[in-house]
């Protein structure tokens, strides 16, 4: 069942019974199908210990949804999002936390959405954990101190700077997607400026992208 502004709602009971990340007792989890429109943030409560909300999104179904992510510390689990809108316009730290999270803390997919100036950073930031992206745009978003370990990228449009980042196509031994190949293909970098600081790592196909003209992509 789904909670919003104090009205459950039943969805239908998933046939699937994934496991849940240990996050916080602080934490406000939400879980089930969320309505069309903009994600009421109010309906996670701030707890004095933290500037942010902490909020996790569990087995959520999203269609049309714009998530503002200013003032949340978000974890997303087993989740699904079609057309959606996650937006960042903060361009500093609040009272000094930086929005941050996770959109993969366990397989979550990501289909025809928008981030929007979303800060991509392992510590404060949001990483990408096991998450895939299919036909997504990343729009003048913020890649400093990205790692994409486990993560797919499918037919997804970058546009602005991506400073210093890694991407897999194989996850690192270590990781909870332990060796996982990671589809990364048809992806279109053309409007994006990669920097010198950006590594391809095992198994990417670098022609199977298309890149900034005068871009020279490497395997490292």
């Amino acid at each position: 069942m789904c909670r919003l502004n104090g009205i459950i709602e039943d969805v239908p009971t998933r046939r699937v019974h994934h496991d849940r990340p240990p996050w916080s007792p602080l934490t406000t989890v939400i879980q089930g199908a969320l309505p069309r429109g903009t994600f009421d943030v109010s309906q996670v409560p701030q707890r004095q210990v933290s500037a942010l909300r902490s909020c996790g999104l569990f087995e959520v179904v999203a269609h049309g949804v714009d998530f503002d992510l200013d003032r949340l510390h978000l974890a997303v689990a087993w989740s699904d999002f079609d057309e959606c809108v996650f937006r960042q316009r903060l361009r500093k730290s609040y009272d000094g936390l930086w929005p941050q999270g996770n959109l993969g803390s366990r397989p979550s997919t990501y289909r025809h959405c928008t981030f929007d100036g979303v800060r991509f950073r392992l510590r404060a930031g949001f990483s990408v954990g096991q998450a895939r992206f299919e036909d997504c745009t990343f729009r003048r978003c913020r890649f400093e101190e990205h790692f994409s370990f486990c993560a797919d990228y499918v037919r997804c449009t970058f546009e602005g700077p991506i400073r210093t980042a890694v991407f897999y196509g194989r996850a690192p031994d270590g990781h909870d997607c332990d060796r996982k190949l990671n589809e990364i293909v048809g992806n279109d970098f053309t409007a994006a400026t990669v920097g010198e600081n950006v590594g391809w790592r095992e198994n990417i196909d670098l022609s199977a992208q298309r890149w900034p003209v005068g871009y020279r992509p490497l395997l490292s």
